[in-house]
């Protein structure tokens, strides 16, 4: 485990079969918070905040639609795009909507490691208050891997400042997602149109 303190240039280090933790020091020219660009928690948005997710397989139109909400209060989602369509399978539905709550990131890497440039899936959250969280999904082998970054109304002080913090995080990183988590970042409209 790792645990420090940034300023001074000290950092607690203990190997995880091991009592015994030792301070050292040196140069830290990394983000100490490995856990915090790790944790969910970092871009989890409750989905009781959203107005409208857009899904947009770039390319594989057919498979995009857009959830959306007309106010705040409402539980449910409705399917706005394409127009005419029925959702059927709601459970699907709450997965999509809360897949930024629940989801389980396992690893990062740098993001000019990354060899992967073309996303298989862009999704955007946007939340009433105007903050919009863009996720980029990328396929490598069986894992899913993603990237996160955000922009804001800016006549929205608070939501800028959620955007601040999230690109602050996440710029500079490529995310694994945990499997059990990606089920509500690659459902496509034929999901969502059979029980």
């Amino acid at each position: 485990g790792v645990s420090g303190d940034a300023q001074r240039n000290q950092i607690y280090v203990r190997l995880f079969s091991d009592n015994q933790a030792y301070l050292a020091q040196a140069e830290l020219n990394f983000y100490l918070g490995a856990h915090t660009l790790l944790s969910g928690e970092t871009f989890a948005i409750p989905y009781a905040k959203f107005q409208s997710i857009v899904f947009n397989y770039p390319k594989h139109p057919d498979d995009n639609f857009t959830l959306g909400k007309g106010l705040p209060g409402m539980l449910d989602f409705e399917l706005t795009e394409p127009k005419g369509n029925k959702i059927k399978n709601f459970g699907k539905v709450n997965a999509i909507s809360t897949t930024l709550e629940d989801m389980s990131l396992q690893d990062i890497i740098p993001v000019e490691n990354f060899a992967i440039k073309e996303a298989e899936l862009l999704i955007t959250y946007q939340t009433f208050n105007g903050l919009t969280m863009n996720v980029s999904l990328f396929k490598h082998e069986k894992d899913n891997w993603l990237t996160f970054s955000a922009n804001a109304d800016s006549k929205n002080e608070k939501s800028s400042e959620e955007a601040g913090r999230i690109n602050k995080l996440a710029s500079k990183w490529v995310y694994k997602v945990g499997f059990k988590s990606t089920g509500g970042f690659y459902y496509k409209l034929a999901d969502l149109l059979k029980e």
